[in-house]
């Protein structure tokens, strides 16, 4: 073994990101200072360890020739590069070829990690291509949180080489829903409403309404996401429009509480900012596996994530405008609108090298279109029908059926919910939800001073959802 001092990237633009070092005889290289078995810094995918690397690491390889695989997005993008190892070599370098750069005014956030510190959230997050992390403090379990003294709400905490990390907090309701609060003036307190019997003096309303005055945004946590089903506050939060977005930690479309909910929400036209995350820190997760995209040209993140220009991915940076509006934005649907997109491909060894494009509304897709072979990028005029809905969103798959990204919903000028029944099947499991919150608050003694008002909600949110489906 040779001591080798590897730099990826050309002299002096070194490029952080995640290796995976192959020996000659298939045996892997580990990064010093790192650990085999796993820990900050590292990853597992399909039972191969990855090791995060600011653009230069330490480690000792054999003669011979040596394979490096690259990323800055596992899962999606992996360069490989051989690494021929002379006797006496004490450094090797490698030029890859970079992801593809994000266009002027769009940036990479992932809006929801916990369960390391900040120095790590920022050296993975870095070394994932981000430009920022939100590291959210949990009370359950309590090791797996930042120090709520590391509370930087809508300041950053960490903000050098292109990334930044702001800590906020992960707020856990139990039957009534789970918010993340980000971008907060102060903290809002308690964070849970389980962990001490806090249900007789809290509600996710008070919340919401907390952060909302302390300049903060509020998102719907995954609703799969360590908690019973129902949330039926957390949803009429979001009819009534009380909640600013949509947590995915998932694009499985039929996974429920994730895009199979957000696209019920749609249906109704009800739909807010559908935003990635990529959840609890694990040994085969890690800062922007799931990320958004923020279309941020003329205004900050925040305020831009906030009127919905953005975009959920797990892999392609998906680039999209109808009539040069991004998401989030009104356009003018009486007329074809002009579709214009851009988007990366994979390049892990055995996907495919094609994306599918789908547009889609209230009553399903409407228009399809099969990328050919390396094709990155498509303008295509477009004629939205009149049952579409007043939403409609843009979903990226590969050809397996796999979807890979999904755009916040596009808001279409006086058009209204088609009422089908497709409309009223998304609109009935809504209704359960609602449903499911209010009878588990009645029998439960634990709600009963907070219980009218939270009914109230609840009533509030089921008039509205009627009105718009009838």
């Amino acid at each position: 073994m040779l001591p080798a001092h590897l730099r990826v990237g050309p002299t002096g633009n070194s490029c952080p990101g995640w290796i995976r070092a192959i020996q000659p005889d298939g045996n892997p290289s580990t990064p010093q200072g790192r650990s085999a078995a796993g820990g900050c810094g590292t990853l597992m995918i399909s039972g191969h360890t990855w090791h995060a690397i600011n653009g230069t690491c330490e480690l000792f390889l054999p003669q011979g020739v040596n394979t490096l695989l690259f990323s800055r997005l596992p899962g999606w993008h992996v360069e490989s590069f051989n690494i021929l190892v002379a006797s006496g070599q004490l450094a090797a370098r490698v030029v890859p070829i970079p992801r593809s750069p994000k266009p002027s005014g769009y940036l990479e956030i992932d809006l929801g990690c916990h369960g390391i510190s900040p120095d790590v959230a920022w050296f993975e997050g870095r070394a994932s291509g981000l430009d920022g992390v939100q590291l959210v403090a949990k009370l359950d379990p309590p090791g797996n949180q930042p120090s709520m003294l590391e509370f930087s709400g809508s300041e950053t905490a960490i903000d050098r080489l292109g990334c930044h990390v702001q800590i906020n907090t992960f707020n856990t309701g139990g039957i009534l829903g789970n918010l993340l609060l980000l971008d907060c003036h102060r903290p809002v307190f308690p964070l849970s409403l389980t962990a001490n019997n806090d249900f007789p003096t809290w509600s996710l309303s008070d919340w919401w309404s907390q952060c909302h005055r302390k300049r903060g945004l509020v998102f719907w946590a995954d609703c799969e996401r360590n908690h019973p089903a129902g949330q039926g506050e957390a949803l009429a939060g979001v009819i009534l429009g009380k909640i600013d977005g949509f947590e995915c930690l998932d694009l499985d479309p039929l996974r429920a509480g994730g895009l199979e909910l957000w696209n019920d929400l749609l249906a109704c036209g009800l739909a807010p900012a559908l935003v990635g995350s990529s959840g609890a820190r694990s040994k085969s997760s890690f800062p922007g596996r799931v990320r958004t995209l923020v279309a941020s040209q003329s205004s900050p993140w925040v305020t831009a994530v906030a009127n919905g220009h953005a975009t959920l991915t797990s892999g392609p940076s998906l680039i999209s405008t109808l009539s040069d509006m991004a998401p989030g934005h009104t356009i003018n649907a009486d007329t074809p609108v002009i579709l214009n997109a851009t988007w990366d491909l994979p390049t892990w060894p055995g996907q495919g090298n094609s994306l599918v494009l789908e547009l889609f509304g209230g009553q399903g897709v409407f228009w399809r279109f099969e990328a050919a072979p390396n094709q990155t990028e498509l303008t295509a005029e477009i004629l939205i029908p009149d049952d579409s809905g007043p939403q409609i969103a843009l979903r990226a798959s590969l050809t397996d059926g796999a979807i890979v990204a999904q755009t916040s919903g596009f808001r279409l000028a006086d058009r209204k919910v088609t009422v089908s029944s497709s409309t009223m099947d998304a609109a009935q499991r809504l209704f359960q939800r609602l449903e499911h919150t209010r009878s588990a608050i009645v029998t439960d003694p634990q709600h009963s001073s907070r219980s009218g008002e939270v009914i109230c909600l609840l009533d509030k949110a089921s008039t509205k959802l009627k009105a718009v489906v009838t």
